[in-house]
């Protein structure tokens, strides 16, 4: 469909990939993104980025998700909060949570949000660390139904 459209754009080109991976393709979501950014002269946006991420933890692909971390920082791409949240999520879905402390603990302030938090929150949560867990819960601003979500599981 996308190789058939007279202009392919930035916007159809992340809308197909978010499509797939909102509805659990997430092989099909990367095979077509690793397909256009290789036929074509366009370079991903946040949004693109975001729903990448999210399909190389679904599928467990870290190596792969380190890569795209480092294109991000390659690229000076800016780590807004929805990437800084898709990082924080691959890393600790991956186990990998002292990386996704390092990303939360480096990050501007003003980028981290009660997603965020939770992220971490769950990924201490099921490797059954309640200190930090409930550190990290102490220091947030904003403790809604969601961060006590994680909380709750964890003890």
């Amino acid at each position: 469909m996308f190789e058939n459209m007279v202009e392919q754009t930035i916007v159809t080109w992340k809308t197909i990939i978010a499509g797939y991976n909102q509805n659990g393709l997430d092989g099909m979501a990367l095979n077509f993104f690793s397909r256009t950014l290789s036929a074509s002269s366009m370079e991903p946006d946040a949004f693109t980025v975001v729903s990448v991420l999210s399909a190389y933890t679904n599928l467990r692909m870290l190596k792969i998700g380190k890569q795209m971390h480092s294109y991000i920082l390659r690229t000076g791409m800016s780590c807004r909060s929805q990437i800084m949240n898709a990082l924080i999520s691959t890393y600790t879905k991956s186990r990998s949570i002292k990386t996704a402390r390092r990303i939360m603990d480096q990050a501007v302030v003003a980028d981290l949000n009660v997603i965020s938090f939770t992220a971490l929150l769950e990924g201490y949560a099921k490797l059954g660390d309640t200190k930090q867990a409930r550190e990290l819960f102490d220091v947030m601003n904003n403790r809604d139904v969601i961060a006590w979500t994680p909380m709750i599981v964890g003890y």
